[in-house]
């Protein structure tokens, strides 16, 4: 756990060095891809590549634009930002989701 949040704490700070030369969405292209191998490394070495078919596409897209968007909004807000105050406004999302569930939602919290 501790060299994991070591390896996010240091991808976090190469983000916002990046972030101050390239725009946010090259950022988030070269961390996708270079997270991209230890994804699919692990599927390949276990024969499972086939196992990765997508039952509905349209929503695998939809999911995939407002990832690429939510990524890019957190480094242009690194960029922008100190890293505390981003990360501060980044955690209290679930709270946030929490509050809003009731009336959105009629779910109980």
């Amino acid at each position: 756990m501790l060299m994991a949040v070591g390896a996010f704490a240091l991808m976090d700070a190469l983000m916002k060095l990046l972030a101050g030369s390239y725009a946010p969405m090259q950022v988030s292209f070269l961390r996708g891809i270079t997270s991209l191998p230890f994804l699919l490394l692990p599927v390949v070495l276990r024969g499972r590549l086939a196992r990765l078919k997508p039952v509905n596409i349209p929503l695998h897209l939809f999911r995939g634009v407002l990832a690429v968007v939510m990524l890019g909004s957190f480094i242009y807000a690194v960029r922008e930002s100190s890293l505390t105050v981003t990360y501060s406004v980044f955690m209290f999302a679930p709270l946030l989701v929490a509050a809003i569930a009731g009336p959105m939602l009629g779910e109980r919290v």
